[in-house]
């Protein structure tokens, strides 16, 4: 037996088995968000997709396709190695941090992550199971029933709209392309990756903000029917002045976002390499990095 339990779980943490898991936990988010950007494409250029634009309306698109029961079924295996790889790096995440109060902040955002996607993964499950659940709809409506609601709805919505804003900053300074392994990709290939994670994570970011602000709308003209999530958020934009271009941007984000995640199963930084901090990143990874830019 392992005289050190904790330093084998961290072995463990860093093993390639939550390598595996992790990648295959990107391409499943990857595969939500592209159903989600198609739907909203659809709205965007004046059609009227069955489904609503968000996680649970993009779950019950793929459950409609041919073999679509077999393609959920992977989906929420997929959503639930997510869950799982976020989980462990909630645990054991930003070891190579030397700032103690961002270490923190980076295993809180990977619980809060862990947490969303086990809800996302059983509302991809109550799908494939033809059960009701309100799991990726992402509405605060219920919230402002509770005497307490307008405030937490108010808290929800401002988290949402710093949330926002901080992607959309990661994506216009590339941020994101420190958790890559920019050594292992072609000229061409980092700059592929590269211009689809701008336009992903700040289209990711732009959502989240806009979300966001329907939810600080609720709070403040307390009117529930604001705070229904995405699906209604994106609806809600068709009725204004320009609202189709706008949604039909935002829903080429979340499809390049989609992208993104995909080159995120094939690149992303994990286990102990993944919470290294950047100065201390493999020394060859480094030099083919500088060579490819």
């Amino acid at each position: 037996m392992d005289a050190d339990p904790a330093g084998a779980a961290r072995r463990a943490a860093d093993s390639p088995v939550v390598d595996r898991v992790a990648r295959v936990g990107f391409a499943a988010r990857g595969t939500t968000y592209l159903l989600m950007g198609w739907i909203a494409l659809q709205l965007g250029l004046g059609h009227h997709p069955r489904q609503q634009a968000n996680q649970k309306g993009a779950f019950q698109e793929l459950a409609q396709q041919p073999d679509g029961p077999a393609l959920l079924w992977l989906l929420v295996v997929g959503l639930a190695c997510y869950a799982v790889y976020r989980l462990v790096d909630a645990v054991w995440g930003g070891r190579g941090e030397p700032d103690a109060k961002k270490r923190v902040a980076k295993r809180v955002g990977s619980a809060f992550r862990a947490g969303a996607y086990a809800v996302l993964t059983y509302g991809a499950w109550a799908v494939l199971q033809h059960r009701s659940s309100s799991a990726g709809e992402g509405s605060g409506a219920g919230l402002m029933q509770h005497s307490y609601g307008r405030w937490l709805v108010a808290a929800i919505g401002a988290g949402l709209v710093i949330g926002g804003v901080a992607q959309v900053a990661s994506g216009i300074t590339r941020r994101f392309e420190k958790h890559l392994k920019t050594g292992q990709m072609g000229p061409r290939t980092r700059r592929v990756v590269e211009a689809v994670g701008i336009v992903g994570t700040t289209g990711r970011g732009v959502v989240f903000a806009v979300i966001g602000w329907f939810f600080l709308d609720a709070a403040r003209t307390f009117d529930p029917k604001k705070a229904e999530g995405l699906d209604q958020s994106l609806r809600e934009l068709v009725g204004h002045g320009g609202g189709r271009a706008v949604l039909v941007a935002i829903a080429l984000g979340l499809l390049a976002f989609g992208l993104y995640s995909w080159c995120e199963a094939r690149w992303r930084r994990t286990g102990k390499e993944g919470r290294l901090s950047p100065g201390h990143l493999p020394g060859a990874d480094r030099a083919r990095g500088a060579l490819s830019r």
